[in-house]
């Protein structure tokens, strides 16, 4: 089963609204919430979707099985050199690649979150020297 687009847009606005929001009022609106950031938080509810689909195959399968890994067909637990066992259920191998693509996005928010906290102190810093700039000016200028 296929991961959709919207789908995906509305997880991803269900999971981490909360998050942006908070994110918004500490670093200031525009500063997080970027068309990155969004990009890494649909491929984490897009991993996280196929890291369910892909251990529930695992687990529904018998242990007892070693995993075939057929590269550019399908992963399988239950098939043996006879075949398929009739209770096999199959793992797209491109789903395995996309999962490990995906898998770092936590990282990846996080440094983006990072960055921003570290461009706002900066901007910070630049308004408060460019005050204090003003004010030594004003002063020379008025004695």
């Amino acid at each position: 089963e296929e991961v959709k687009e919207e789908e995906v847009e509305e997880e991803v606005t269900r999971t981490f609204a909360p998050l942006l929001s908070a994110l918004e009022a500490q670093l200031g609106a525009g500063a997080v919430v970027t068309p990155r950031l969004m990009a890494e938080l649909r491929d984490g509810v897009e991993y996280w979707a196929l890291e369910r689909k892909l251990c529930a195959v695992l687990n529904h399968n018998d242990r007892r099985r070693p995993v075939q890994v057929r590269y550019g067909q399908t992963v399988s637990r239950g098939e043996d050199a006879g075949g398929p066992s009739s209770s096999s259920q199959t793992i797209d191998m491109a789903d395995v690649l996309r999962a490990l693509r995906l898998k770092s996005f936590d990282y990846r928010v996080m440094n983006l979150v990072l960055h921003a906290a570290v461009r706002r102190k900066q901007r910070e810093e630049e308004q408060q020297q460019q005050r204090r700039q003003r004010e030594r000016q004003q002063q020379a200028g008025g004695d």
